[in-house]
Parts: C-alpha cells; structure tokens; sequence
C-alpha cells in the first residue's frame, strides 16, 4: 500500500512538472524527437495539433515551494521567514534556503510584498532614488480597504478587497528564488486591468492572460526601442522645418 501511494505521489509530481502551457514550453528536442528520446532526455511529450509552432518535448517546469514560519505583525505591517520545503534540481542553479517575507500595508489601498534572502544582504536601489512613501506606522485595521490571507505550508497569500470580497491578488505557492533566477506567480482574472510588473518597452502596459514577462535588471530603455524614438524625433523635427520653410516661401 505504501509503495502504492509512493508511486501515485511520484507520478503527480511528474504530471504537474510537464503541466506547462503552449506558449510557455522552452523546446528541448531536436529534429526527429520521438516521446522515447524526448522523454529518455529528462524531458516532457505532449504531441499538439501538426500546425502547431510550440514544441512538442520541453523542458519540466522548475519548481520550489517555502513554508512560512514565525509570522509575526509589526509597526509597519507583516514579517515572517520562509523555509524551503520542496524543490527539483534544474539548470537554473540552488534554492536559496531561508527567506525573509515583509508584508508592508503602506496605504488603507494598497500592500507591498517585499521578499529578501534571509541570510546573505543583496545590493537594492537606494531610497533616495525611489519615489516611494516612508511609512512609520500602518493605518488602523478598521480603516484598510483589504484584508490579507495567509497560508503557511506551503506559502502563498490572497489580498481581497473589503467592498466587494474580490481577489486582487493571489500569489501561487510555486516560488521560485535563487541566486541568479526569481519565479514569481501570481494570479488573476481575464477581466480585470491589471499593470505593472517590471519595466518594459512596450506600449500597452495592460497585463494579458497565458504571456510569459520578463523584468528588465536595468532601468534603461532597450536599445532597440530608443533607436525608434530617436528616428521618431527626427523625422518629427525634418516635418516641422520643411512646413517653416514652405511657409516662408
């Protein structure tokens, strides 16, 4: 019986690994791949329809889950440490081991989610460059317009709104943190505006639904992009003085 339920764990943990979105599958077959070799490699087979442009054998999804422990509320909000409880090796590198998780509540509108290496101090932005507001001490319980839910094992939170109980934020216990890679996974309805999430070029900044985004390390615009610009400005500039000129004339 218990290798039974060994063997049901195992195969759901694989499933779930495989479970991977189209759009998001990262290819690791060549020309030829059959589901043997594909999956004789490490990897996941999942055939889709012959017009299809996504790969058929990709990658496993890398995953990793934190437990939440001494939850603790502070002048300014939430902390707590987090401990990691799952993981599956991957070419990203190791899971960084303790984490540090501060729940900020620096508005009656707004949270911010801040999660740290608990160990080991990391270069961040200094305040004086960041136009962010110095909370001393968080507004009364009674005068937020949310309220937060944890869950401790494994770690995953839910901000939901007071007036209407809607979700506007959920995070997913798939969190992903090492040296040098950061996976974070949050959830949301197709029907709501939601922005933000790192810098970006492009000019729709309205999150959609199954797109993979990435966080620029960099706050400077991509090359690319101020090429654009730049020859935007110019022949902006060639208009202008060629209607000064007929003008004149």
């Amino acid at each position: 019986m218990i290798i039974l339920l060994l063997l049901l764990l195992i195969t759901l943990i694989v499933a779930d690994q495989c479970s991977i979105e189209p759009y998001a599958r990262r290819d690791c077959g060549v020309i030829g791949s059959t589901q043997d070799s594909c999956e004789a490699a490490g990897c996941c087979w999942d055939p889709l329809s012959s017009d299809s442009t996504e790969p058929w054998c990709f990658y496993k999804a890398p995953s990793s889950t934190y437990d939440l422990v001494e939850l603790t509320e502070t002048e300014i909000g939430y902390e707590g440490k987090l401990h990691l409880s799952h993981f599956n090796k991957d070419s990203y590198g190791e899971s960084i081991q303790s984490l540090k998780m501060e729940l900020l509540l620096e508005s009656a509108d707004y949270v911010r989610l801040k999660i740290t290496d608990a160990n080991n101090q990391r270069w961040e932005v200094p305040q004086e460059y960041v136009n962010r507001p110095q909370i001393k001490t968080k507004p009364e319980k009674n005068a937020l317009n949310y309220h937060v839910k944890f869950t401790h094992s494994p770690f995953s939170l839910v901000v939901i709104r007071k007036e209407d109980n809607e979700i506007v934020l959920e995070t997913s216990s798939n969190l992903i943190y090492k040296d040098q890679y950061l996976q974070v996974t949050t959830l949301y309805k197709k029907e709501y505006n939601t922005y933000g999430i790192g810098e970006s070029t492009r000019t729709n900044h309205k999150l959609k639904t199954e797109n993979t985004y990435t966080l620029f390390a960099i706050g400077k615009l991509y090359h690319t992009y101020t090429n654009t610009l730049i020859l935007i400005l110019l022949l902006l500039n060639m208009m202008i003085l060629i209607l000064i000129i007929i003008k004149l004339y």
